[in-house]
């Protein structure tokens, strides 16, 4: 999945992307940037992305697109959900930040039954996000029985 972001007819020095994500973000994605929109470059690559979260991310490059280029979702929904997704210009004595870009995960072979197939962590069945109680709780959730002692 991709989202591509037209920043202008002349190439732009951006500095910051943000990406406010709902609970089907990207767990693996990268940040990329093209001068033509068919040769892209990662400039930032995320490999443990969470859902209901808005990630701000610097960078430094001169670009005339910037994409989001998922891997993997948080969670095994219908796709991923970006509520809103930010390009923010260069301006002088903002920090030219680069990033080490890690590799994706290796794959590997499971066997399963009678058959064989490959897999790696991108792709494994993905854990739902906790779902948490607002601030105004003042006391203990009650719990079921067999938990006392």
């Amino acid at each position: 999945m991709e989202m591509i972001i037209h920043i202008g007819h002349q190439k732009k020095k951006t500095i910051s992307v943000e990406i406010d994500w709902s609970s089907d973000a990207g767990k693996m994605y990268d940040i990329q940037v093209s001068k033509d929109g068919g040769n892209w470059t990662t400039l930032y690559r995320q490999l443990k992305g969470y859902g209901n979260e808005v990630a701000n991310i610097e960078l430094y490059a001169n670009a005339r697109y910037v994409r989001m280029y998922g891997y993997t979702r948080v969670e095994s929904g219908s796709g991923f959900s970006i509520k809103e997704m930010k390009v923010y210009k260069y301006k002088a004595g903002d920090r030219k930040v680069t990033h080490s870009i890690p590799n994706l995960p290796d794959s590997y072979v499971v066997s399963n039954g009678k058959g064989t197939y490959l897999a790696n962590s991108m792709y494994n069945e993905k854990a739902k996000l906790p779902v948490y109680k607002t601030d105004d709780v003042k006391s203990p959730i009650a719990s079921n029985d067999c938990l006392e002692t």
